[in-house]
């Protein structure tokens, strides 16, 4: 083989090399941290790697662009120095460009490799790695990490030359950026769109954000609507209000709502009537305590207190007073998120 052919696989090596570091630095940077985080925690030992390079990324970036720079320096030699002068020999040969021989030579050489380092060296690389930074990034964080311990020396001065610079220019590091709600909901929008998730899908998340974001009162039913039992009522008359309702538990109040004594479930009264028949029937003895918050509480923290709650409503009460306004139960927090039922729970 000819010695201006190895030269010239050789610089074509190189270039391809220097891509190799190019799509390394923009898969790492552009991979999703909590991605890597996941994949972590299950003994990924490459997300390991690619998630400790993303967390030194001033040091990662150091190494890639030692090696970048190497391989321009080494590339820029070999085309200057030896292939620049076989093509100049070889175009000594045309009489009427033999002066202009060796600006000519070095002006191809250069322009060659220039859009060879481009677009094989750079352009290509990087959209590959920006098509799939996932996957390429666990794939290349080995080799990286070795070639940085390996560098260390000069990571660690190029590493300390750019904290100063930028103290000098009074520039923070970048640190990580935490997710807003406001990104969360364009990015579920852009998905709906290009039809990742369903319209319902997204319907349900911002239903889930607007939830946390207003008092329990935007939810409840009001007081006008809530259908209660009164414990001084008869037997039928409790039970056309059970079998008239899509609600499962009932308030139990005395005389009025605002007299509340607990809430019972149709579910305790179905049971004690088949143990007991409608004769013996105790409404007292089915009475479990209910729970009562402000009107003014942040839906999430109502909502956590409903999973407390021995029974599944809690009573909305007037701030300055116990008067009641309303209830809340499971029912009208599914409803917050997907929707009206047409049908009871």
């Amino acid at each position: 083989m000819s010695t201006i052919l190895i030269e010239i696989i050789l610089i074509i090596a190189l270039v391809i090399l220097n891509g190799y570091f190019s799509l390394s630095e923009i898969a790492l940077l552009s991979v999703k941290k909590s991605r890597l985080r996941h994949l972590s925690k299950q003994g990924n030992k490459k997300a390991q790697d690619a998630l400790f390079l993303t967390r030194k990324s001033p040091e990662m970036l150091s190494t890639i662009q030692i090696g970048i720079t190497m391989i321009g320096i080494f590339a820029g030699a070999f085309g200057g120095a030896t292939v620049a002068e076989h093509m100049e020999q070889w175009l000594a040969k045309f009489s009427m460009i033999s002066a202009y021989s060796e600006p000519i030579s070095v002006a191809i050489v250069v322009v060659t490799i220039t859009f060879l380092s481009l677009v094989v060296g750079e352009l290509v690389p990087k959209q590959i790695a920006l098509s799939n930074p996932e996957k390429l990034s666990l794939r290349v964080a080995g080799p990286v990490k070795m070639i940085m311990k390996i560098t260390t020396p000069a990571v660690k001065l190029l590493s300390a030359s750019t904290s100063f610079f930028l103290k000098l220019l009074h520039i923070k590091p970048a640190s990580e950026q935490i997710v807003t709600e406001e990104e969360i909901k364009l990015l579920i929008a852009e998905g709906a769109e290009s039809g990742v998730f369903e319209r319902a899908e997204q319907k349900m998340v911002e239903s889930i954000f607007h939830l946390g974001n207003r008092p329990i009162k935007d939810f409840m039913t009001p007081g006008k609507e809530v259908v209660w039992l009164d414990i001084n009522d008869t037997l039928s008359v409790i039970k056309e209000k059970i079998t008239g309702s899509d609600r499962s538990v009932f308030p139990v109040c005395d005389g009025h709502i605002d007299r509340n004594i607990g809430a019972i479930e149709t579910k305790d009264v179905l049971t004690h009537l088949f143990d007991s028949g409608l004769v013996h029937m105790n409404l007292k003895s089915l009475v479990q305590p209910v729970m009562r918050i402000d009107a003014d509480v942040p839906s999430l923290v109502a909502i956590e207190r409903l999973k407390r709650s021995s029974i599944s409503i809690v009573l909305i009460t007037e701030k300055t007073s116990s008067k009641v306004v309303g209830i809340i139960s499971f029912h009208d927090m599914l409803e917050a998120i997907v929707g009206e039922f047409k049908g009871g729970l």
